[in-house]
């Protein structure tokens, strides 16, 4: 009976889980099944209130979604690089440097539209930076007593830090330059969670009917090696009928 390769990764390190559950399962299936489970965590996050977002429930959240958006950055180059095999066996090419520069376009058009275009919605929603207030949550006032500034509130403490009593008012109320409108809101919950969601079930379909699964790129591998070999021992009797004439060629001289 043939063994079953047994990998035990370290804890806590995601990409080399990964790496081991790909030997187990094979590399489109994880990434197919880790893409329906980010989409998955995305929409459950984006149908929960923000208000039972904070402290707890938000760092496991956070711990979930960062383990699957490992398999983001590990599995596609692995499966790039069975394609690139797959291409060599078809072509007799190596064509690494085409497809990495073809990757990386596609990866930066998807960041510049990713930057871009949810902060131009969320202008238009009337995002203001610091809601409006001229310091407080991060942004140092001129006096040391401000622990923040805005057209409608200052907050008057003994000290500018974020656990100083306020001296007026509510001492619990919310920091104004936390607050936004809702539109602003609604646009940042959309785009940092409903989309990715949409986006990772999307990535499922194409990631799950891949044809080249752990079976044909042994298969694959194999015939290039084949290949390889074929043509290395083509190449020995050429080498020596070259060497013989060289020095047949030198003995007559």
């Amino acid at each position: 009976m043939g063994q079953k390769r047994v990998c035990s990764p370290p804890p806590g390190a995601s990409p080399a889980t990964h790496a081991c559950s790909t030997v187990s399962l094979g590399k489109k299936e994880v990434l197919a099944t880790t893409c329906v489970v980010e989409a998955l965590l995305f929409a459950v996050a984006f149908a929960i209130p923000p208000g039972a977002m904070a402290d707890g429930p938000l760092y496991i959240l956070c711990a979930c979604v960062g383990f699957g958006m490992a398999a983001s950055y590990v599995l596609p180059d692995a499966l790039l690089a069975d394609i690139i095999d797959y291409d060599e066996l078809h072509t007799g090419l190596r064509s690494e440097g085409l497809y990495t520069v073809v990757e990386s376009n596609l990866q930066q058009y998807a960041e510049i539209v990713g930057g871009v275009v949810p902060s131009l919605v969320a202008y238009f929603a009337g995002f203001q930076s610091l809601g409006g207030c001229s310091c407080g949550c991060g942004a140092k006032c001129d006096a040391d007593y401000l622990r923040w500034s805005c057209p409608a509130d200052v907050g008057y403490a003994c000290t500018d830090g974020f656990g100083a009593t306020l001296l007026y008012g509510e001492p619990d109320r919310a920091a104004p330059c936390t607050v936004q409108p809702e539109g602003v809101q609604w646009s940042f919950r959309v785009f940092f969670l409903a989309v990715p969601a949409a986006c990772y079930l999307l990535a499922a379909i194409p990631a799950w009917k891949l044809p080249i699964s752990s079976h044909s790129h042994r298969a694959i591998v194999a015939q290039l090696r084949a290949r390889e070999a074929a043509e290395a021992a083509a190449a020995r009797p050429a080498a020596c009928s070259e060497a013989a004439e060289a020095v047949a060629g030198g003995a007559e001289a």
